[in-house]
């Protein structure tokens, strides 16, 4: 007798037989050939006709098993009495109720009512979908241990139960539609490029059995327009949906084998997840799959969470689906604007600007005149080499103010989200910053860690001064119930801080009310489908733990509308701990570069500079004729650190000075020959 798993995968095949029973092979094979393309936006099929046959085969397509299906399969009538039959058909018949009773919201002025309706209506049908998928998958194992006239019944269950996850799947995506719906005011339309309406007031069997409202896209390599960037888990792609560009991402492969034992930072972002483990361990470590991780839902879920507390703080995705490999779950985001704040320098006031772009501008000449005379082969073997290519990095830097309110709005808004998802990962390359200075979190797939909060939410500079062994019983609570490789200590892991500390001092009005406006069930039913139980009760908690910190804070800490910031404040918010990365503080981790530059007494590119112009026999001739008195500075790094200060006054004095200009000229040579003369006269005692 065939097992379970194996009626399981039988069951598309049982499925497709049993429609060609019911409706004729034509009219079966149609819609089979539509099934089989699994795009549940490719259909002919009118949504409104749901004739009882047809509706059926509609809702077959769709995945959405309805009682017909089984009703009208070969056989039935010798089995219909079956109390198991009658017990399934029984879940089936209620769960249509079910589905007719739950309608989507209508717009109101109150878009959080608005939300928190949709939201309701949704997850209560994803827990009903769950529900039932459990029952017809119990069904279908019941009847399978019956004779053979009930093995098309047990089929058609199993596919059922397996097929349950593609309405769940679109559950999601008419929660998401709605939610971008109110956050777009209620236009006429969803999109802009796009007829398609929110249908308000209609149930959410008529929303699932609408393919031009409810669909996920399907894309395969012909779809791609060329890789956007790799990280250490995934690669994006470029391809466009409804005349946008949009981001793609797979999100189904196994992290196993040699390629994890080797990646330690994906493997840390695993552990600090808590995600749950995979069989058997490599190196002392124990692994978990990338599967388990669920990227794209993980992904999507952020996307949700961000647009049911009206944050804008990260990248709007929607779930996708590849067109190869059996149809793997894969994501689609926007393409947030600006750069990575990888490719920020930030600073704080006119003097660190002058000083970084002094940096930058030096750092540029150095890369020109290494790649100087190179062919294209030649240039690119020499940006292998780590330090060309740091300065190509460099180069490509902009510079960036980061103190503005907006940023600092911005910088909040990302905070609460981080917070509220248990993102365990924002670092440097996972934001965008625009122009404007909207910071836009992306590559979410790292979010919903089970950690129940992010710490102690400290609200006064002084706590993160105190010294490690003052901070150590807030890290251990910060850190209770974390999951680690084995080996590791974690009261002095600086992970610990990085993952679990977060600075939140002050806050706007605003944002205060945004974060108390959406109630923790409203929360917990976005999430349902998207992310497992223990991620959602984790996501409530700290939700919880956010509420109650922010609703207690004291008037003086909550910001009015168009009440800017004090310096202090600014000082406190982006205030970094020495060795962590706290949730919020991702000012300061644009600072970090910059402030490491200005800290920094190391000439770096400029000495390089200076190796090139000794070089030149003006200078060089100048340096042998005086060559006991420049001796303490007659090397590249040591004549460079002594008129370091000089170099970064022709910045200051010209904002408009242009250093590979001067250099190209000759004029900067004579200005470094005029320091030598300066520092001949200054030193000469008399030595011959």
């Amino acid at each position: 007798m065939p097992s379970f798993s194996r009626f399981m995968e039988m069951a598309d095949d049982k499925l497709h037989d049993a429609k060609r029973s019911i409706f004729g092979s034509s009219k079966a094979k149609q819609m089979q050939d539509t099934y089989d393309t699994s795009d549940f936006g490719a259909t002919d099929v009118e949504p409104g006709d749901f004739a009882q046959g047809e509706g059926a085969l509609i809702a077959a397509d769709r995945g959405l098993l309805r009682p017909e299906m089984i009703t009208q399969s070969p056989g039935f009538e010798r089995i219909a009495h079956n109390r198991d039959v009658q017990s399934i058909l029984g879940k089936l018949y209620a769960f249509r109720q079910t589905m007719a009773s739950k309608t989507l919201p209508r717009a109101t002025a109150d878009t959080q009512a608005f939300k928190a309706e949709l939201a309701q209506a949704v997850g209560g049908t994803v827990m009903s979908l769950q529900t039932l998928q459990e029952d017809l998958a119990q069904g279908a194992e019941t009847l399978n241990s019956k004779t053979g006239r009930y093995r098309t019944v047990a089929a058609i269950c199993a596919s059922g139960a397996v097929r349950t996850k593609e309405q769940i799947n679109l559950c999601n995506r008419i929660l998401e539609r709605g939610l971008l719906y109110a956050e777009k005011g209620y236009p006429g339309s969803i999109d802009p490029t796009s007829p398609i309406k929110f249908p308000e007031g209609a149930s959410m069997e008529a929303a699932l059995l609408d393919p031009s409202f409810a669909y996920m896209a399907t894309y395969g390599e012909e779809d791609f327009q060329g890789v956007v960037g790799s990280g250490g888990i995934n690669s994006v792609k470029k391809v466009t949906e409804g005349g946008q560009t949009r981001v793609f991402k797979e999100g189904g492969v196994h992290l196993t084998g040699e390629t994890a034992v080797q990646q330690e930072s994906i493997t840390n972002v695993v552990e600090r997840m808590e995600v749950s483990p995979m069989v058997g361990q490599e190196g002392g470590y124990e692994r978990a799959s990338k599967r388990e991780i669920n990227s794209s839902y993980r992904d999507a879920a952020v996307s949700v969470v961000d647009r049911l507390f009206g944050l804008k703080a990260a990248v709007g995705t929607s779930l996708a689906r590849t067109s190869e490999h059996g149809g793997r779950q894969a994501s689609v985001m926007d393409l947030a604007e600006g750069r990575t704040a990888n490719g920020i320098l930030g600073y704080f006031g006119a003097e660190e600007e002058r000083f970084l772009r002094a940096q930058q501008e030096i750092d540029k000449l150095l890369l020109g005149i290494t790649l100087a005379g190179k062919n294209e082969e030649e240039q690119a073997m020499l940006l292998q080499n780590p330090d060309v290519g740091n300065l190509q990095t460099s180069a490509s830097q902009k510079l960036t103010n980061l103190n503005s309110d907006r940023m600092m709005q911005s910088a909040m808004n990302m905070a609460v989200l981080d917070i509220i998802v248990g993102h365990v990962d924002r670092h440097n390359g996972n934001f965008m910053v625009s122009e404007a200075g909207d910071l836009t979190g992306i590559d979410n797939d790292t979010a919903f860690s089970l950690r129940e909060s992010f710490g102690v939410l400290g609200d006064t500079l002084d706590e993160r001064k105190t010294s490690w062994e003052e901070r150590q019983p807030i890290v251990k609570k910060a850190i209770r119930g974390f999951r680690t490789a084995e080996g590791v200590d974690l009261q002095n892991d600086t992970s610990a801080l990085q993952a679990f500390d977060t600075n939140l001092p002050v806050i706007t009005s605003e944002l205060r009310t945004k974060i108390l406006s959406v109630a923790p069930d409203t929360l917990a039913s976005a999430l349902r489908g998207l992310v497992g139980e223990p991620q959602i009760q984790a996501a409530v908690g700290r939700l919880k733990a956010l509420q109650d910190y922010v609703s207690k804070m004291p008037p003086e800490k909550v910001k009015k509308p168009d009440e800017g910031f004090t310096e202090a404040e600014r000082e406190a918010f982006v205030y970094n701990h020495e060795g962590s990365r706290m949730v919020g503080n991702y000012l300061a981790q644009m600072h970090i570069v910059a402030s490491q530059s200005l800290k920094s007494t190391d000439p770096g590119s400029l000495s390089k500079v200076f190796g090139h112009l000794l070089q030149q026999p003006y200078l060089r001739d100048y340096v042998e004729e005086h060559s006991t008195v420049l001796a303490p500075i007659s090397q590249p790094y040591s004549m460079a650190k002594y008129m370091r200060g000089d170099i970064y006054k022709l910045f200051e004095e010209d904002p408009n000075f242009d250093i590979k200009q001067a250099y190209e000229s000759g004029e900067f040579m004579y200005y470094v020959r005029h320091l030598l003369e300066k520092y001949v006269s200054e030193h000469d005692q008399g030595i011959e």
